[in-house]
């Protein structure tokens, strides 16, 4: 894949992602995926201790990763996020 900003309407036809391809992706999407992150805690009610515990992680990974918008953030970290808003990831990133 390119190394251009993915739009988000190819988003969700890409089938197979790469290693690379995924980094491309949150690095371009992270903004999107993060604010949509703090918009469903927001329509949750959902604290940042409360989301940290349903991920068995600690509230200043969540507190950082909010801060920091996304920086360092993995996939797989998104996915815990997701499950633990019951939510999908495909959902954090539109």
């Amino acid at each position: 894949m390119k190394k251009e900003k993915i739009k988000e309407e190819n988003i969700y036809q890409l089938k197979y992602l790469t290693r690379d391809d995924v980094r491309e992706l949150l690095k371009n999407n992270m903004n999107i995926i993060v604010g949509n992150i703090e918009k469903i805690m927001k329509e949750k009610n959902i604290t940042q201790e409360e989301l940290s515990g349903a991920m068995r992680s600690e509230q200043q990974h969540i507190s950082y990763i909010l801060r920091k918008k996304g920086k360092g953030i993995t996939i797989n970290v998104i996915g815990r996020i997701a499950e633990a808003l019951n939510t999908s990831i495909s959902d954090l990133a539109k």
